[in-house]
């Protein structure tokens, strides 16, 4: 099932590729082009296995985060430690102890009923002892005197002399241990360069016959000083060597050499238990928290009795250095200082427990999927949604793939790249934002220069925010419209001089604009005294009838207000006729390519103009047709005046008269209305 779970993954990236290159023909401007070659270009790293300069030591950074994002995880009961600590120091005497003492402890440690006792620690050289050396100086110098021939005393003293020196043998001492433990690992080291394999350093020969097994203990140290991987095996020559964890293990499960299956470049395999290793034979170790996650006991109080030997019983012990002053501490994800001997004793967990690291070959096609994905649906999203939304949606996106990452890590233990990915996304993400604020910035400023003089500002801003509500180029839809015209506007003009009559308009025409746009209507353009304005467009108002009668009655509202005023300023009294008409029309922008207007045309309008020039012959101020009056007559008082023929019409309209807002008491208007002009 494994195998072709990763053959499928293995299939569907291959044809990444292809799916992108249809992809680019959708991707029809800047913003998703350049989405679509930066994600190629972290695909092809990826695949090619290439490394920025500063994306391995951030991709190291990333697990260790995981790690710590994770928590701290139970080992699995089978390993323990006896360590050399720095209570087993004080107690003992300072390092190097006598071989003896190690030993005693193997010795121990066997009657405990440890199954494999693996000792962390390199006995690349016989024990230096000055009491040894000097009796055997003794010996070797009355065997040159030739005192060993003279007298039976003399033989008796030199035999003597031999048993003093073979007891204080303590490699001797310590050899004997091992041999009668029959399960004790011991280290060897490797001297290695970047070309080249040197032979190992081994035990010496009396401690290496004594041995069950001897495994190497190189380890592979990030440049930061972390170890985060290990290396299942060394090919020197024609000979491969197994690490001291694996040896260790090997042992306590009894497995035989030839038993071990070794598949270059996938795992080692101990029967049910295996070690994943990639093409370079690493593996990467799962740490389950700081020191102290698998069991430690002090080697001096398993000396002197304090531990029980049954902690030990059907276990694997390490033995070895945790003192503070005895070097062998590296850096893990949980903390700067980890002992060898722990980091060994983890490898050993993780390779009973199943529970190592994955980074096995497939992972690198995921990847490519994964970069892929990501590009796509981040690009596809950003293109879509408001620039205000922009960073949260950013975040969250890359806040979701983190924490799938990090749930692929928890559960399956498997290592997938979190840098490239991130950083496509924060590329794409920073790519698009940009073209579209120079883009969008661009489109604003012509879409407020086109409509900041005849709508509100409001409708403006709102119109900027989500220019997909505006359809500029024209346009059929249901809109109302309204005509206000001065009455007499010739005699008016006639009566006051040039400046005072453009003064006298200004502030005419600055208040009905006003009106107009507190409405939310649009003001489409002055025609000598009269104002055309119409509601619905460019954003979309369902009740654009209400809207345009609501204006025509603040328009009355505020004359009615205003003519004490300019009749004490000696300015002429202003009554004016509005017409009103809802129907279907052409809005958008009509000009010329140097000079355009957006404003409304067709028959409707042409009603609402002329609707507006009958209010003089009914003697009324607002005239609205059976249209607006059928959309608004829930919020407004009418009253029926009858029908007209419009010219080009074939049938008559019912036309109403507006008289106030519904529940309304008090007069509306303010002056008399003017009588019927003939």
């Amino acid at each position: 099932m494994k195998e072709k779970y990763q053959e499928v993954i293995r299939t569907v990236s291959t044809q990444i590729a292809g799916a992108l290159t249809c992809c680019l023909k959708l991707f029809t401007d800047y913003r998703e082009l350049h989405t679509f070659f930066i994600t190629i270009l972290f695909i092809l790293l990826t695949l090619s296995e290439i490394s920025l300069p500063f994306s391995d030591f951030s991709e190291r950074k990333s697990r260790d985060l995981r790690f710590l994002m994770r928590g701290k995880e139970t080992a699995g009961g089978n390993v323990v430690i006896a360590a050399i600590d720095d209570k087993s120091l004080e107690a003992i005497g300072r390092w190097p102890w006598s071989r003896s003492v190690i030993a005693q402890l193997v010795t121990l440690l066997k009657q405990g009923g440890a199954k494999a006792i693996a000792i962390d620690l390199l006995f690349a050289d016989p024990e230096s002892d000055p009491e040894k050396q000097k009796i055997r100086e003794l010996i070797t110098e009355y065997t040159r005197l030739g005192l060993l021939e003279t007298k039976p005393e003399n033989q008796a003293f030199f035999s003597k002399m031999v048993e003093i020196s073979e007891k204080i043998d303590h490699d001797a001492m310590l050899a004997e241990a091992i041999h009668k433990a029959k399960n004790v690992i011991l280290p060897m080291v490797f001297e290695t360069t970047p070309d080249e394999i040197f032979a190992p350093t081994l035990p010496i020969p009396i401690l290496a016959r004594a041995a069950s097994r001897i495994g190497f203990v190189n380890v592979l140290p990030d440049p930061d000083g972390a170890v985060r991987r290990g290396l299942g095996m060394i090919k020197k020559d024609e000979d491969i060597y197994l690490s001291f964890s694996i040896r260790t293990v090997q042992k306590y499960l009894k497995i035989k050499h030839k038993d071990i299956i070794i598949s270059p470049g996938k795992e080692i395999r101990l029967n049910d238990y295996s070690v994943p290793i990639n093409d370079k034979e690493i593996f990467y170790i799962n740490y389950y928290g700081a020191d102290g996650v698998i069991p430690s006991y002090s080697c001096v109080d398993v000396l002197n009795g304090v531990i029980s030997p049954d902690q030990f019983k059907d276990k694997i012990v390490f033995v070895g250095s945790a003192a503070t002053g005895l070097g062998d501490h590296w850096a893990n994800p949980f903390t700067p200082s980890f002992s060898g001997v722990e980091t060994h004793a983890t490898i050993a967990d993780n390779l009973l427990t199943g529970r190592f690291l994955q980074s096995p070959a497939w992972t690198k096609y995921a990847d490519a999927f994964i970069l892929a994905l990501t590009g796509i649906v981040l690009t596809m999203l950003l293109s879509k949604i408001r620039m205000q939304y922009f960073a949260p949606i950013s975040f969250g996106f890359i806040l979701l793939f983190i924490l799938t990452n990090q749930i692929i890590f928890n559960y399956y233990r498997v290592i997938l790249l979190w840098i490239y990915p991130i950083l496509n996304m924060v590329f794409i993400a920073l790519g698009i934002f940009v073209h579209r604020y120079l883009t969008e910035g661009h489109e604003k400023r012509l879409l407020k220069q086109a409509f900041q003089h005849y709508l509100n500002p409001s409708v403006v801003d709102r119109i900027i925010e989500n220019p997909a509500s505006l359809k500029l180029g024209g346009e059929k839809k249901e809109l109302t419209v309204l005509f206000s015209d001065i009455r007499g506007f010739t005699a008016i003009s006639e009566s006051l001089a040039p400046e005072s009559l453009m003064r006298f308009m200004n502030q005419y025409l600055t208040a009905m604009t006003d009106i107009v746009m507190s409405n939310e209507g649009t003001l489409d353009k002055y025609i000598g005294d009269s104002v055309m304005a119409f509601y619905g467009a460019p954003q979309e108002q369902h009740d654009h009838a209400i809207r345009a009668c609501h204006c025509a009655l603040r328009m009355i509202k505020f004359l009615g207000k205003k003519q004490k005023v300019w009749q004490e300023q000696g300015l002429p009294l202003i009554r004016v006729g509005i017409g009103i008409n809802t129907g279907q029309m052409v809005v958008g922008n009509i000009g010329s390519d140097k000079r355009f207007d957006y404003t409304v045309m067709g028959d409707n309008v042409n009603i609402a103009s002329r609707l507006e020039s009958l209010t003089k012959d009914y003697g009324v101020t607002v005239i609205v047709s059976e249209y607006t009056q059928k959309k608004a007559k829930d919020e407004f008082d009418f009253r029926e005046l009858g029908e007209v023929q419009i010219r080009g019409r074939e049938k008559p309209i019912r036309i109403y008269a507006l008289l106030q807002r519904k529940k309304k008491l008090a007069k509306l208007l303010q002056f008399s209305p003017p009588a019927p002009v003939s």
